[in-house]
């Protein structure tokens, strides 16, 4: 029973903390780039060693978030991976995940360099909240454990975006192997179904954390109105994978994420996943998706690489 009690409790603080943080560390969006219906905005923060970095970025306007990533400056002998990277409730009238972007980072490389941790927000500026579903699952890992949580979208309306939020301060040590959409059991084989996250907690602390899986689905517009483009590729042991995938020409990223193959041994972790501006005529991120991850390898080297998938969201 105590052990049931302390796991709810963390579940509940997953989203206490980013709520914490939203109130706290929010920054305006009002300098974003505009670009086909949608605002990119991001801000940077410091990341200092030996602890929990990042920040939270609104929307403008009140518009609402549909997607949104992390960037952090570290490498791999630099470490910095993402502990959680989602929408969060600010303090209005509801209690949907609609109001902005939320993200921390944990660097614990103990060096004396000064690093940076980047916030992006993509929100709708020509659609209210009521045009989007906010969903999310919440479970528990245990220490030495990992766990996958899927969040589908409801009555097969299109995922947009979607992000991942672990529970516990920096001590905690919880790494996300990946979090991207994913391709239900439906007709086609496009990732437009939900939102999957997987969290590792390398943590000795003697009971579960929280993990919340959270997908954005729209319901103003049909899966056609959307392309779902991915790129597969793989990142050696004991390297750094930076990679892009990018939008067709005229469409727009509004999501995007990665999943990653191997366990809890395997010590695979996203260090960046963010939206990009590659060489067009603006300098809005609206172009593809960005992600950077790290494979130490951890308790187990078996000398090989492991495969990973980046997908990209992109209106049409």
């Amino acid at each position: 029973m105590q052990s049931r009690s302390r796991s709810i409790k963390a579940i509940a603080g997953t989203i206490a903390a980013l709520a914490a943080l939203a109130a706290t560390g929010a920054v305006s969006a009002s300098a974003a780039d505009n670009v086909g219906g949608y605002s990119y905005g991001e801000a940077a923060f410091n990341a200092p060693d030996g602890r929990l970095s990042g920040g939270s970025l609104t929307c403008p306007g009140g518009k609402p978030v549909v997607g949104g990533g992390v960037d952090s400056s570290g490498g791999l002998n630099d470490f910095m991976t993402i502990y959680s990277s989602g929408p969060f409730d600010g303090p209005d009238g509801d209690t949907l995940q609609d109001d902005g972007w939320s993200g921390l980072v944990d660097r614990s490389d103990f060096g004396s360099e000064s690093r940076t941790v980047r916030i992006y927000a993509i929100c709708d500026t020509l659609k209210t909240t009521a045009s989007y579903s906010y969903n999310r699952k919440s479970v528990s890992v245990g220490d030495g454990k990992q766990v996958t949580v899927s969040v589908p979208c409801p009555n097969g309306l299109p995922v947009v975006g979607g992000g991942v939020a672990s529970s516990g301060g920096y001590s905690e040590r919880m790494g996300v192997h990946d979090s991207g959409p994913y391709d239900g059991s439906d007709a086609n084989t496009a990732q437009d179904d939900g939102w999957r996250a997987t969290v590792a907690n390398v943590t000795t602390s003697g009971f579960p954390r929280g993990v919340t899986a959270y997908a954005i689905c729209d319901k103003s517009r049909p899966q056609s109105a959307y392309s779902y483009v991915k790129k597969t590729t793989s990142v050696a042991e004991n390297q750094q994978l930076r990679t892009d995938v990018l939008c067709a020409a005229a469409s727009h990223v509004v999501g995007g994420g990665l999943a990653a193959t191997g366990g809890y041994d395997d010590k695979v972790f996203v260090n960046t996943s963010r939206p990009l501006d590659a060489a067009d005529a603006d300098a809005a991120e609206d172009d593809g998706w960005r992600a950077a991850i790290d494979n130490t390898e951890g308790i187990v080297s078996d000398h090989t690489a492991n495969p990973v998938t980046l997908y990209a969201i992109c209106r049409r």
